[in-house]
Formats: C-alpha cells, sequence, structure tokens
C-alpha cells in the first residue's frame, strides 16, 4: 500500500457520523479484481484534528467498501473462493478454473492466501456469534492449552470456551514463562469484555496455574479430565508395568479399536489439501 500502508482505513458512513473535523483530504486510485472485472477504485487520505486525531492517529484511509486493505481482489472474490472450497470441495485447480470465466488468472498461493483471509472473516464473524451468546448468560468456561512442536521452538496456545465449544483466541508464543501466558490471557479477557470467567481448565502447568491467578483470580481452576486419568495412571504404570503392557497389547486386539483406526487414517486422507 506504500506510504498510506498501516495507517487505518475507515468505512465511509464512519467517517460521515464521526469525523467532522477533517482539516485535508488527498485523493488517489488504485485497480481493484472484482468478478465484474478490473475496476478503479478511488481511496481518500483524510489528515485529522482533534477528536478524530486522538482516536486514529494524525491520517485516515477512507476506502470503497469493495476493497479490502492491502490486497488487489474484492470482497467478491474472496467470497466466491470462500464459498467454492467449504460448499463443494473445490480443489486450488478446480478454484483456479472456474475463476477464468470472469477473465481472473490467479495462480495457487493467491487462492491460499484469500482463501485464509475469508476463513479469517468468518471466524471473526462467528466470534461476534458467540460472545453475543456469552453476554446473555453472563459466563464463560475457558480450556487453555498450547502444543510445542519441537523443544525450544515456539508453541501454539489456544483459549476456547467450553460451553459453546468455540476458540476464542490463538497465538504463537515465543516463550512459555509466566508473562507470556499472562498476556495472552489478558487478550483473552480483552476480547470477553465484560463476560465473567467462572472457571478455567487446563494441565495444571504452574506458569498458567500463576497466571490464571493474576488474571483471572476469582475463576475456579480446575485440572482436565484427560491429564487428571494420565496422572492416575502413570502411578498405576509404575506399580505395576507388566499388567499395563498386557493391558495394551489386549486393548489393540479390540475390533473397535482396529476399525477406529482404520477410520481415523482415512479421514486424514481425505481432508489432506490439494
Amino acid at each position: 500500500m506504500g506510504r498510506h500502508a498501516g495507517r487505518p482505513w475507515l468505512p465511509d458512513p464512519i467517517i460521515k457520523e464521526h469525523f467532522k473535523d477533517i482539516a485535508r483530504r488527498d485523493k488517489w486510485s488504485r485497480t481493484l479484481i472484482t468478478l465484474d472485472g478490473r475496476l478503479k477504485v478511488e481511496l481518500i487520505v483524510l489528515k485529522l484534528t482533534g477528536k478524530a486525531r486522538e482516536l486514529y492517529g494524525k491520517y485516515a484511509v477512507v476506502y470503497d467498501e469493495r476493497v479490502i486493505p492491502g490486497y488487489q481482489y474484492g470482497r467478491d472474490v474472496v467470497g466466491l473462493i470462500f464459498y467454492l472450497r467449504h460448499k463443494y470441495r473445490m480443489s486450488y485447480d478446480e478454484i483456479i478454473d472456474h475463476l477464468k470465466q470472469f477473465n481472473i488468472n490467479i495462480d495457487k498461493s493467491r487462492v491460499s492466501r484469500l482463501l485464509r483471509l475469508g476463513e479469517v472473516a468468518f471466524m471473526k464473524k462467528s466470534l461476534e456469534k458467540t460472545l453475543e451468546e456469552l453476554k446473555r448468560r453472563g459466563n464463560a468456561i475457558l480450556v487453555i492449552d498450547g502444543a510445542q512442536p519441537e523443544k525450544g521452538q515456539p508453541a501454539v496456545w489456544f483459549a476456547l470456551e467450553v460451553t459453546t465449544g468455540k476458540p476464542l483466541l490463538v497465538r504463537v508464543l515465543d516463550s512459555q514463562d509466566t508473562d507470556s501466558i499472562v498476556r495472552f490471557l489478558k487478550e483473552v479477557r480483552g476480547i470477553l469484555d465484560d463476560v465473567k470467567v467462572k472457571a478455567v481448565v487446563s494441565d495444571g502447568q504452574r506458569e498458567i496455574r500463576e497466571a490464571v491467578k493474576k488474571v483471572f483470580p476469582e475463576a475456579e481452576h480446575q485440572l482436565c479430565q484427560f491429564h487428571y486419568l494420565k496422572n492416575v495412571a502413570r502411578r498405576i504404570i509404575e506399580l505395576d508395568r507388566k499388567l499395563a503392557k498386557n493391558l495394551r497389547r489386549e486393548v489393540r486386539r479390540l475390533k473397535e479399536f482396529r476399525d477406529g483406526r482404520k477410520l481415523a487414517s482415512r479421514g486424514f486422507k481425505k481432508r489432506s489439501l490439494s
């Protein structure tokens, strides 16, 4: 976006309602690729004063509603790609062929980027509905956990609301110390706004316990059932490793276990991306 990168992009109705103290306007245009062809759209750079500057800084950019800031493709193109992928399970190659009828030539990497953009927008809309439901109820129960692919590497942390089954936040944390988890939980608290966190469920990691006490001091903190049973099983294994070995062998012989593994294997292959 050149010299205007990083500035807030505001839809025109917001400007009309809240920005009556605009000092100067500069206009510039760009080409937008849409399902109706290539269009010239006008963008306006505003120099803000007063309350507007306090809210958004010195400059802001007003954009056409069809524009997605930072992308040359219109919202209709992103919507169609998302629809074809998730409604009709089209491969990337099939989506590329389909877009050719609109005279849009696009490669797999751009399809992938626009698809992720659509998925983020969908998740944002889903999150808004989840928050509405939680606000009606007045409280939330969280599951907090992190997964580290390799030791010493950044870990993916997530916060899930139990009663709705919806994710609230996913972040990659370079460190898993208490301060990093505190920052993560504060972001979760900001998303929930005035919704009270009734309880937090985790694996009981010391850093998580300390972070929860700092951010959600009134919430109950419970060990998840999986880790509870895993901890209990560990003591049984230590007492009788032979019993554990025989039990594992007998479980693997069960027809339900074998069928489950086959189904899981087929499901993984079916869901592999193009």
